[in-house]
């Protein structure tokens, strides 16, 4: 009988520990001053405000407020949005959107996406981090240390 209690016992035990494991490829909240659940106004969602930091595979996103969807592995940033990919590519905007599931990032307003050899400056931007290309369909100025091109509409090689 005691064998069986204790057996019970170490088996919820690592139930618990399991289930409290976020899986691999989740993203991670790191970060925020305040946390708060409100079902009404926004269902499924997280709401934080304040210094918001999530991390996700070899991203980094800092923001001032954000709503995380953890089921869907998914985020809405608002307000001084920066992606940070290693210590290379720079993502800035007002607004962003990021799927953990697909990797990939929406970025509006003032975007500037920046790596060592170049920077992109335009309104919207969809970014695609399995293939590290951007496309954007509104006007842009690439520029790099030789050339600056302007256009209506384009795709942003990171390479």
């Amino acid at each position: 009988m005691r064998r069986i209690l204790v057996l019970l016992f170490l088996l919820l035990g690592w139930c618990q520990y399991a289930l409290g494991q976020r899986p691999p490829g989740s993203i991670q909240i790191e970060n925020a001053d305040f946390q708060d659940i409100n079902q009404f106004e926004i269902p499924d969602a997280v709401l934080l405000t304040g210094n918001v930091r999530v991390r996700h595979e070899g991203v980094v996103m800092t923001c001032n407020k954000a709503y995380f969807f953890q089921k869907e592995n998914y985020i809405k940033a608002f307000g001084q949005v920066q992606m940070v990919q290693g210590d290379t590519l720079y993502l800035n905007s007002t607004y962003a959107e990021y799927n953990g599931n697909v990797k990939k990032a929406y970025a509006t307003g003032n975007v500037i996406m920046r790596s060592p050899e170049s920077s992109l400056v335009t309104d919207t931007i969809h970014f695609d981090r399995m293939k590290q290309e951007a496309f954007y369909k509104t006007k842009g100025v690439i520029t790099n240390r030789n050339n600056t091109l302007k256009s209506d509409a384009g795709t942003y090689y990171v390479k």
